[in-house]
């Protein structure tokens, strides 16, 4: 039997735009690829997609959608074993964390993607365990990316599969970094407008006394 390909890619998205969080075990372009996808799926389903050698996993909840990247030749259900897993773990959290902006959930649901992508895709027998979980699930829809991009959208899908865990150190990294200068940003917005009401404050007393 044909060994499956892993999953290197998984995600969970807000409002089709902003990624919360995302796993990362391999090189390429696919990060860029997806950010073109997102506002372009169709909303309330759970689907495949193919895209060239490769098939993206998704499966849309309205304001959030969880998706996964493997080779074609994955298996579906195992994939959406993961994306139901995603979307548990993900309801555990209080409603104001999942308003957050890119990767600022990536510190709490980080390792719980990588993990489980992970253990769904490096045995036989956790295939198996998914196929037997979703058993009754009906067949998931294949949609081909030729009828969800224009001709001038669409660009090769570019993987390299690496074993190092630089890449996802360097992206770990990239995300913290860009979740700090956002926090860093809003912080001084809030201190500028504290400042300023403080000012009108001291202005309008002072009138008030001269008066």
């Amino acid at each position: 039997m044909e060994s499956a390909s892993g999953i290197f890619y998984a995600l969970i998205a807000r409002d089709r735009e902003t990624v919360l969080v995302e796993t990362i075990n391999a090189a390429g372009n696919f990060p860029q690829v997806t950010r073109t996808l997102l506002p372009k799926l169709e909303r309330g389903v759970k689907q495949s997609l193919r895209y060239g050698e490769y098939s993206f996993f998704y499966r849309d909840e309205g304001r959030f959608t969880f998706l996964c990247l493997a080779e074609a030749g994955f298996p579906s259900r195992a994939a959406f074993v993961l994306l139901e897993e995603m979307r548990v773990e993900f309801s555990k959290l209080p409603p104001q964390l999942t308003e957050g902006i890119d990767y600022s959930l990536n510190s709490k649901l980080g390792n719980f993607l990588r993990e489980r992508s992970v253990a769904l895709s490096g045995s036989e027998r956790s295939i198996t365990n998914a196929k037997r979980e979703l058993g009754d699930v009906q067949e998931i829809m294949v949609q081909n990316i030729d009828k969800l991009l224009a001709r001038e959208e669409r660009i090769e899908l570019l993987v390299k599969k690496t074993h190092s865990m630089n890449i996802i150190s360097s992206n770990i990294k990239r995300n913290a970094d860009q979740v700090r200068e956002a926090e860093r940003i809003k912080n001084i917005k809030k201190a500028g407008i504290i400042a300023l009401v403080i000012a009108i404050l001291m202005v309008f007393i002072i009138s008030k006394r001269s008066d």
